[in-house]
């Protein structure tokens, strides 16, 4: 299927659709930048009347979650004294907060960014509003905001931010006002480490009926992107698989993903995000699971998830939730079954710093919202707590672009992965390399295999995979060089499978488990 979307980079192509978050949210800024491929010549940002009984009290910028750019003090603060990391090629909203000397009489009030690349202006934001109190946060109109594009703020991009009376003058009166800094311009200091992802969706047809592809793109898309610190995000749609009836738990059809992800031979860091429709599953199943992969790139067999889609306008964001799984994220805790994000600091789950949708235009406030990777019901964002790791998680699976994925001698062989369904049977897949679970290093041995081949009896340890839940049975064990073919009895804490087991090279050497009845 020809159907992919893009966000954020500047090489869409005919079959892609493009936002750029430019959005909504009832919020208008002023810019005097090019426009239409025309050069138009900027104001002086200097220019007219400081503004007096007013002074900057307050400014943060939001990319999906507020970061304060001033201390308590109204201080600038560096880039390294910040709750986390603001990015360069990313929309950004920067608020501007106010507090009036007790003689102010309301009035208009001009507030004027400038953007710098060294010593050349570059654009200039202005936003005029009446002042007849102090801010209201809890709103777009309730302080200056401007929005400002992703093209404007590059690594060693400069600005000034002042306050000026709208009274119309033209003349630059060479008086102190409102500023930051107190004179010139100063580095915004955003970060130009490259974060990006490719999700690539597998459609999961059951009993003949598909889910609402377009739907399930366009919201990935907008979860994905808004939710996560990223200068561009990829998703394609794969071909669909097929699984005969309504599945008794969301996670079994999860082997249609792994081997989606295997014919796909995908990098390490894509992330591979099976899609059902609401009538999928029997009632009562869960809305979708992940795999907790590590960050390491030899999981990226591990890489993979499933959801349905939310009916109607549930405002759950499922997408993003299994993703987050996928990149090292547990649950956040209140009602989210455990394990738990360790420091996880919000014990109510909500997200503590106000939200922004740089697609949508949309504020998100910290006391009606929860964390979506939590279980809480209800409108859902990210928090600060997570938004902070995934930008970590994101640059670290970024800086693989472009290097191949070699197995060290620890990671040589096979990881044999298995499924036991609510019916009782057990499917089988194989990816290359060992992925960390099977090399032991998350713990959770819950049994061992019997393998009886070529060379003899092997004995081989049984690791629970890292799952976000646990409606399917999942592991992992290292399967070595050398051993394509066995009886193979596997015992579990508390059941044995046996089966006939050959690993078998197709035309494109990609190995497969195949399962036989036992001879």
């Amino acid at each position: 299927m020809a159907h992919a979307l893009a966000c954020g980079g500047d090489d869409a192509t005919a079959d892609e659709v493009s936002l750029d978050g430019s959005g909504g949210g009832g919020m208008e800024t002023e810019g005097d930048g090019a426009t239409d491929g025309e050069e138009t010549a900027l104001p002086d940002p200097e220019q007219g009347t400081p503004a007096q009984g007013i002074q900057i009290a307050h400014v943060e910028a939001n990319q999906g979650t507020a970061i304060d750019l001033t201390d308590a003090s109204g201080s600038w603060l560096a880039a390294g004294s910040r709750s986390g990391p603001l990015l360069t090629e990313r929309p950004t909203l920067i608020r501007v907060h106010w507090a009036l000397d007790a003689d102010f009489s309301p009035r208009p009030i001009v507030a004027r960014l400038a953007l710098y690349e060294g010593e050349t202006l570059v654009d200039v934001l202005e936003e005029s509003r009446e002042i007849n109190g102090p801010p209201q946060p809890l709103t777009l109109a309730g302080a200056f905001s401007f929005q400002v594009p992703a093209e404007s703020v590059g690594p060693d991009t400069e600005f000034s931010l002042a306050l000026f009376e709208d009274d119309g003058s033209e003349s630059n009166s060479g008086s102190t006002g409102p500023r930051l800094p107190a004179s010139g311009h100063a580095p915004l200091e955003f970060d130009d480490t490259p974060r990006r992802m490719k999700i690539v969706l597998v459609p999961i047809e059951v009993g003949g009926v598909g889910p609402d592809m377009d739907k399930a793109a366009e919201r990935v898309h907008e979860e994905v992107y808004q939710a996560n610190p990223l200068q561009s995000l990829e998703v394609e749609v794969a071909a669909a698989r097929s699984w005969p009836q309504p599945l008794g738990a969301v996670g079994e059809a999860i082997e249609l993903v792994a081997e989606a992800r295997s014919e796909g031979n995908a990098a390490p860091g894509d992330y591979y995000l099976g899609v059902m429709g609401d009538g999928c599953c029997a009632p009562g199943v869960g809305g979708g699971m992940g795999f907790v992969a590590s960050d390491e790139m030899e999981d990226g067999p591990n890489r993979i998830s499933i959801a349905k889609i939310p009916a109607g306008n549930d405002p759950v964001v499922i997408f993003a939730h299994e993703i987050g799984h996928n990149q090292g994220l547990d649950h956040a805790p209140c009602s989210a079954p455990s394990p738990h994000i360790p420091g996880y600091p919000h014990p109510d789950c909500r997200i503590a710093a106000q939200g922004y949708g740089v697609l949508d235009g949309a504020l998100r406030l910290e006391e009606y919202t929860f964390d979506y990777m939590s279980y809480e019901i209800g409108n859902q964002w990210t928090s600060d707590y997570v938004y902070g790791l995934n930008a970590a998680r994101i640059a670290t699976v970024t800086s693989w672009e472009g290097s191949s994925f070699s197995r060290d001698a620890a990671a040589s062989g096979h990881t044999l992965h298995g499924i036991r369904r609510t019916d009782g049977s057990v499917g089988w897949w194989v990816t290359e390399g060992l992925t960390s679970t099977a090399r032991g290093k998350n713990g959770g041995m819950i049994g061992h295999a019997r393998v009886q081949g070529v060379g003899g009896e092997r004995t081989l340890p049984i690791y629970a995979s890292r799952v976000s839940h646990v409606d399917v049975g999942l592991f992992e064990l290292p399967w070595p060089e050398g051993l394509d073919d066995g009886e193979l009895e596997v015992s579990l804490d508390d059941a044995t499978v046996q089966t006939h087991l050959s690993l078998q090279w197709d035309a494109d050497d990609r190995l497969h488990a195949v399962a036989e009845p036992r001879r």
